[in-house]
């Protein structure tokens, strides 16, 4: 799920620190601003999953790095702008990423993991449809886990080896965090630690998220006038 930005890295070449404190940006920003800024959130969002998916479609075809980077650049700006200007759509992707998440995360916690679009695909429509009906609680949600687990996955990469790509695998599989030194070792498993850092900062994300993140995008025009 992340080969498109493993091979981009690899072609370009990691950005080490810089990379990582963009990381680390963009995910404090996404935790503690993404409803307040819905639009900009959605739109970097659908921007790296734009990214990934397209890539991989061109990866798929046996493409060189050249046109399959072009494609899912082109592909990852084209969904971050479509998810920008339609907030409905954006709240939609948002809902659908989500679902589709946590369920292939429990799949494969569970030792099943689904590989298969055709068994996420209904999942995240479910997912798109139900974040239709409770947008401020899906998209608070949703802003709140990515932009944690990018904001703990970046802290881990420093920690490791101060490269971008370690941070994307761990986006990714947190289980990759298993070979990052923890103060504690004898107390807890990198990968448990690695957890509790996101549940603590996703849980402060929502607090002031629902505490200062009103937007009228996400809420309707009626929260411009609380």
């Amino acid at each position: 799920m992340d080969r498109t930005m493993q091979m981009i890295l690899g072609t370009l070449g990691d950005p080490g620190l810089a990379g990582l404190g963009g990381v680390l940006a963009l995910g404090l920003f996404g935790c503690f601003l993404g409803r307040r800024f819905f639009r900009l959130s959605a739109a970097l969002i659908g921007l790296i999953v734009g990214v990934e998916f397209f890539g991989e479609l061109a990866i798929g075809r046996g493409w060189s790095p050249t046109v399959t980077m072009a494609i899912a650049v082109g592909g990852g700006v084209a969904l971050g702008a479509l998810l920008a200007a339609l907030p409905p759509a954006g709240v939609f992707g948002l809902g659908a990423l989500l679902t589709a998440s946590l369920v292939s995360l429990a799949a494969r916690a569970a030792g099943e993991p689904m590989r298969q679009w055709v068994l996420l695909a209904p999942t995240a429509a479910i997912g798109g449809l139900g974040a239709l009906a409770f947008r401020p609680v899906a998209v608070a949600l949703a802003t709140a886990l990515f932009g944690g687990v990018a904001t703990v996955a970046g802290l881990f990469a420093l920690v490791k080896d101060r490269q971008v790509s370690s941070a994307v695998r761990m986006i990714v599989a947190p289980q990759a965090a298993a070979g990052v030194p923890v103060a504690w070792p004898n107390v807890a498993s990198p990968v448990a630690v690695f957890l509790l850092c996101v549940t603590i900062l996703v849980t402060a994300g929502l607090v002031v998220q629902f505490r200062y993140g009103k937007n009228a995008a996400v809420d309707g025009a009626a929260a411009e006038k609380k």
